[in-house]
């Protein structure tokens, strides 16, 4: 699945080259009003960090919330573009920018309205793993694997996909997504995982975050993993210690 800024030039996004491994792109972002699917920024996954606030007047009438969704992904000026729908709620019956307190049946209940209206279309369900601190502890922010010194136990890619899988979800539907874009702090203590921070680094949108939204920061995304991945120890040797932001 890729996502790329609509900041870029055409140009700019083959000379990427991946376009080659996209299987999916998500196009965001829409809003949630008045329990329903709207216009955000003239975009259409619903709904991320900052819009998801409308969810909790969702889970009280998720069929009305379907019709709306299929009705806007099949809207006249657009129709036959996407195939489905992507639903980022932060987060059910947990505190994101504002607190869920919708029930454990919400995100079901969710999604079996959006299946039931949307047929065979596609409809993900996206997650993000952590929200920083800003005085700490600094670490990866969606760490795949658990490491020495990670300030949370159990608090990684891996152990979500497990405790998922544990609760009877398949993994074919399962998907793990890792944002573009970093965190950081100011006044950090240590280079390791684990220090603490006087405060939020500078973002260009919002303070602690940064997005990767040209060629050249793209590629220093995609090289850290590559140069990890080389290092690698051979099997069994234990997990390599993922950098920290700074």
């Amino acid at each position: 699945m890729g996502r790329l800024p609509a900041e870029l030039s055409g140009e700019e996004h083959r000379h990427i080259g991946w376009a080659s491994k996209l299987t999916h792109i998500n196009y965001s972002f829409g809003n949630v009003t008045n329990g329903g699917c709207a216009l955000g920024d003239a975009e259409a996954a619903t709904s991320g960090w900052t819009w998801s606030g409308g969810f909790g007047e969702v889970a009280k009438n998720p069929a009305k919330f379907a019709e709306s969704c299929y009705n806007l992904v099949n809207d006249p000026r657009w129709v036959g573009v996407f195939d489905g729908i992507d639903i980022d709620w932060e987060y059910a019956n947990a505190c994101g920018l504002s607190c869920g307190t919708s029930g454990a049946a919400a995100i079901k209940e969710l999604a079996r309205a959006l299946r039931t209206k949307f047929g065979s279309k596609l409809v993900t369900d996206l997650r993000l793993l952590r929200r920083m601190a800003p005085q700490g502890p600094t670490a990866p922010h969606s760490p795949l694997n658990d490491y020495a010194g990670i300030p949370t136990a159990g608090f990684h890619s891996d152990a979500a996909i497990q405790k998922l899988k544990s609760k009877g979800v398949p993994a074919s539907k399962l998907l793990l997504g890792i944002g573009f874009y970093g965190r950081g702090w100011t006044g950090v203590t240590q280079d390791a995982p684990g220090g603490t921070a006087t405060g939020a680094a500078q973002g260009t949108y919002e303070a602690d975050i940064e997005d990767y939204d040209t060629p050249a920061t793209i590629g220093g995304k995609v090289a850290t993993p590559r140069t990890r991945v080389s290092a690698a120890p051979s099997s069994g040797s234990g997990p390599v210690t993922p950098p920290t932001a700074s």
